[in-house]
Parts: C-alpha cells; sequence; structure tokens
C-alpha cells in the first residue's frame, strides 16, 4: 500500500481515514456539545433564577448583567454548534452506509 502524501493530496488523506474515526469524532462533539450547553443553562438558572453573582476575574467585581449575558450566550450557542455539527456528521455518516446500520 502506497502512502498518500498529506500535502499534494489532503482530500485523498481525509478518504483514507476509517469510517469509524469520523463516527468517534462526532460523537465526541455532539457529547461535548450537550455538556456545553448544559454547563451554560445551569450558570443561567443560578445567575438569574437564584441570584448567584458571576465575578470579574481581573477586577473582583460583579461582572456587568449584559456582559454575564453575552458570555452565557456565546456559551451556549457554542455547545448547540458542536452539538448540531456532530449530529449531522452522524446522520451523513448513516445514509452513506450501505448496510444500513
Amino acid at each position: 500500500m502506497a502512502l498518500i502524501d498529506p500535502i499534494k493530496d489532503p482530500l485523498g488523506t481525509i478518504r483514507k481515514q476509517p469510517p469509524s474515526f469520523f463516527r468517534r469524532l462526532a460523537r465526541w462533539w455532539t457529547a461535548i456539545g450537550f455538556l456545553l450547553l448544559v454547563f451554560a443553562s445551569v450558570l443561567a438558572v443560578a445567575h438569574y433564577g437564584y441570584g448567584v453573582p458571576i465575578y470579574d476575574k481581573n477586577t473582583g467585581q460583579i461582572s456587568d448583567p449584559t456582559t454575564v449575558a453575552a458570555i452565557l450566550t456565546m456559551l451556549g450557542l457554542g455547545g448547540l454548534f458542536f452539538a448540531i455539527l456532530g449530529i449531522l456528521i452522524l446522520r451523513a455518516l448513516r445514509l452513506n452506509n450501505p448496510n444500513g446500520s
């Protein structure tokens, strides 16, 4: 079996990866994305529901409400993005599998 040069043929290198690699990658992305989404949701409930303040590490003061909202939104959307991407990769692998399993 000849070695594939990833510099000259990057798509050939990607195609030679076993499907289990992409399946594992997609499962990890889905799991990490959902964990990040749950973490952001728990922080939002703790901050807004129970009144737990979030402190700025640099100044030691309580963070501005708009900053907290922006951070929680970015964490949640980032987690959602990874979870959806992982699900789409798993779906694409399932559609391209000739056995159907």
